[in-house]
């Protein structure tokens, strides 16, 4: 792993930007983002290297910035997921604080293309394609999870809110991969369906701040309630995935 030293604040400028993750972003909190640098880092991992380790105990969020990665658990061949460029992953540990619960491997090269998402970030970073540094490679942006509580509580809120849709569409590609391959959908242990976890954080996205005699504490309360639902979700699909296709 290599990490890239960026003093430029217009360079993560532009990987922002390039970003939907943060397209929805005013400019004063992408600039509050800037002002929190010294907790954003950029590093190049190598094919087969791994960016997180299953039970670590490392608290980062990461987003991919070049390159492709799996989803895997410790003991299985079974890719849970497959990252691209503007993907977030480590989510999890980032917002519990729980240790890691799968492991995230570099499985593909960075696009050469100077004109794709990947071209414009690693042309903001100093790279230039093709590159020895982007072959077989990736690159990824990590935040520290202290950035979190430094946020404003309505940037919070933006991101809390990304999470979950990000999370309910991979649960919803992770459910319709299930019912194809067992024919069924899967049981699982949380006290809501999975259709009525879908409401919630439908409900919660489109309200916002118009949830009725709710403060911004009580709606991101709100949040991490049903984030952690999903979050088990998650796991048990994972888990169910796991049994059903190695069987």
């Amino acid at each position: 792993m290599r990490v890239i030293t960026i003093l430029d604040k217009s360079a993560i400028l532009v990987c922002l930007q390039e970003l939907p993750f943060f397209r929805e972003w005013e400019s004063a909190e992408v600039d509050h983002i800037l002002d929190l640098h010294h907790l954003v880092h950029f590093q190049v991992y190598r094919m087969g290297e791994f960016f997180i380790h299953q039970e670590d105990l490392d608290t980062s969020l990461y987003v991919m910035l070049a390159g492709r990665a799996s989803v895997v658990k410790s003991g299985s061949s079974i890719p849970l997921a497959e990252l691209r460029a503007g993907q977030f992953f480590g989510e999890v540990s980032f917002l519990t604080e729980e240790p890691r619960g799968t492991n995230v491997i570099v499985h593909g090269s960075t696009s050469e293309d100077p004109n794709s998402l990947e071209g414009h970030i690693c042309s903001a970073l100093g790279i230039k394609l093709p590159s020895p540094l982007a072959a077989d490679a990736a690159v990824v942006m990590r935040l520290d999870r202290g950035i979190m509580e430094l946020l404003r509580p309505a940037t919070r809120e933006i991101l809390l809110n990304h999470f979950i849709a990000t999370i309910v569409q991979r649960l919803d590609a992770m459910n319709e991969r299930i019912t194809q391959l067992t024919g069924k959908i899967p049981m699982l242990s949380i006290d809501a369906g999975l259709s009525d976890l879908f409401d919630q954080a439908s409900l919660l996205a489109a309200c916002g701040e118009e949830i009725p005699g709710t403060s911004i504490a009580e709606r991101e309360a709100l949040h991490m309630r049903l984030l952690r639902q999903l979050f088990q979700c998650q796991k048990e699909m994972n888990d169910f995935l796991i049994q059903n296709e190695s069987g």
